[in-house]
């Protein structure tokens, strides 16, 4: 999958205020335009890189610069493709914000896994899926939700025009008088949206599955 290996350097504080440079630290990020992809490496990645890498042992207090040393266009498995938003980790989840450039998505380590998942899962499915959740309601029930699958299309979409059952459907129901395109059947609605590249939440009603994939 296309992706970024981005090398930063800069400086961050520690207990104290206490001032300490970092160079040469170097990750791997979902494919962004530039310019996202400097905002979430400064807000996020060089937080995480920082935390993570083994040569820092005082603890961080805040990344007070953060350089982009370089940028180059790479192919990376990233491991939150495939996968249920509920059951992502604090790094795969700081991935994901990146894919979508979901900013709502907590940094890394500022509150605790299940509170990220949750506020992933509501950000994906507003701003991806479309569908509103009110997960700050009381009573809201994270694992009680159905199950969001994040797919290799989260940052990017073929959009080369395609012979589908969309179109062969549409012909067949202008030569047939009085069938309408929105007596399909739940499984053909999502197999159009499938071939189109369409997300929807699973709770979407048909008819708005349907305006989805009709306009």
């Amino acid at each position: 999958m296309k992706a970024l290996k981005v090398t930063i350097s800069g400086s961050f504080r520690i207990a104290g205020d206490e001032i300490k440079d970092f160079s040469g630290l170097t990750g791997v990020i979902p494919y962004q335009d530039e310019e996202i992809a400097t905002l979430h490496v400064r807000k996020r990645y060089s937080r995480m890189w920082i935390m993570n890498n083994q040569k820092f042992t005082d603890r961080l207090k805040s990344v007070r610069e953060c350089f982009i040393d370089d940028m180059q266009e790479v192919e990376h498995d990233f491991s939150f493709v495939g996968k249920d938003i509920r059951e992502l980790t604090q790094e795969e989840m700081q991935d994901l914000a990146t894919a979508k450039d979901l900013r709502a998505i907590p940094l890394y380590k500022k509150t605790s896994e299940r509170e990220m998942r949750t506020v992933a899962y509501a950000a994906y499915s507003e701003q991806v899926l479309k569908e509103k959740i009110l997960y700050k309601e009381v009573g809201f029930n994270l694992m009680k939700q159905p199950p969001i699958i994040v797919n290799d299309s989260a940052w990017r979409k073929d959009s080369t025009k395609k012979m589908t059952l969309e179109e062969s459907l549409s012909a067949e129901a202008d030569d047939i008088a009085g069938v309408k395109k929105n007596s399909l059947t739940r499984s053909e609605l999502e197999l159009l949206a499938k071939q189109q590249g369409i997300q929807y939440h699973p709770n979407i009603s048909d008819d708005n599955l349907y305006k989805r994939i009709y306009g």
